[in-house]
């Protein structure tokens, strides 16, 4: 990990642990990591009755929206919306895979990815944390999207 933003989000994931596979949603507080909040993204796990598995965004943070905003986005704020149906330039179907894997392993997940602005082209981290029901079943992802330097 390289970005500060992912390893303070990774530190305050790992110390909620307390030994066990994942943090519980309910040990999550945004307020104890409020500084980092306009690089999260909180996804809310929704499960289907045949098995299936949709991520719902609970909570977008500002610095995402205006990364957005930067590339044109009519909606740049995505939260209420299914990662599947939020409007972007590219498929979703990378960004979906990895937060299912995620999902299913309930793991830790860490991308790399290259973005494109009509000013800069460069590397993003995105780090997802499984955060769970107390009982190994995953309930939402914290995620983390770090760029070297914010445009």
């Amino acid at each position: 990990m390289k970005g500060e933003t992912s390893l303070e989000l990774y530190r305050y994931w790992e110390g909620l642990r307390k030994g066990r596979d994942m943090p519980a949603c309910d040990d999550f507080a945004m307020m104890d990591i409020y500084k980092i909040a306009p690089y999260l993204i909180m996804l809310d796990v929704v499960r289907g009755g045949d098995g299936s598995i949709r991520h719902l965004y609970r909570y977008v943070g500002t610095k995402i929206v205006e990364y957005r905003r930067k590339r044109g986005m009519t909606a740049p704020d995505h939260t209420g919306q299914f990662v599947d149906e939020a409007s972007r330039y590219y498929s979703p179907e990378s960004i979906a895979n990895s937060y299912a894997q995620c999902t299913e392993e309930g793991t830790p997940l860490l991308a790399y990815g290259t973005f494109k602005t009509d000013v800069k082209v460069d590397l993003h981290e995105r780090l997802s944390l499984p955060l769970g029901d107390g009982k190994g079943s995953v309930q939402r992802l914290a995620v983390c999207v770090y760029r070297p330097k914010d445009l």
